[in-house]
């Protein structure tokens, strides 16, 4: 079963999968936020997803914003609409800014239209990224304290 995480956006929402063991991930695909139910109810089933993260961004110093509280009322309606998925919010700081800065490195010049585009999907990928070793990390923590 995979996860699926987006980075939402008021216009772009950048998706990310992981393989079917939780290990890995790559970004997915950018869509129009007004498409992104449909693009929901096709990539839950084509993918096998059982979990989405959703990336709750915050201020600087932790603060809800105005694009938090958009956040938790899509995820709300989300989990309401996808009932047989497991829903879950995760802190993005910074994972914009990071997929930005990485593909400026990669690329070593100007962000074009079609990258900048990527990019949403890239931060996606970062998001599910830090969970996955988050996770992978709580359970090798666990696998000590049996041994």
């Amino acid at each position: 079963m995979r996860i699926l995480a987006l980075d939402l956006g008021d216009v772009w929402v950048g998706t990310a999968i992981s393989d079917p063991l939780g290990i890995v991930c790559r970004p997915l695909k950018t869509v129009k936020r007004k498409e992104l139910v449909d693009f929901l109810k096709k990539a839950l089933s084509e993918h096998d997803v059982s979990m989405v993260l959703v990336g709750l961004p915050a201020g600087a110093r932790g603060e809800e914003t105005e694009q938090s509280k958009k956040t938790r009322t899509f995820f709300v309606a989300c989990q309401e609409q996808f009932p047989l998925v497991t829903w879950e919010l995760l802190d993005e700081y910074l994972t914009s800014q990071l997929a930005t800065s990485h593909q400026q490195t990669v690329k070593r010049q100007k962000l074009s239209s079609q990258s900048k585009l990527e990019s949403h999907s890239l931060a996606a990928a970062f998001l599910l990224k830090d969970y996955l070793y988050s996770r992978r990390s709580a359970e090798e923590e666990d696998d000590r304290i049996i041994d």
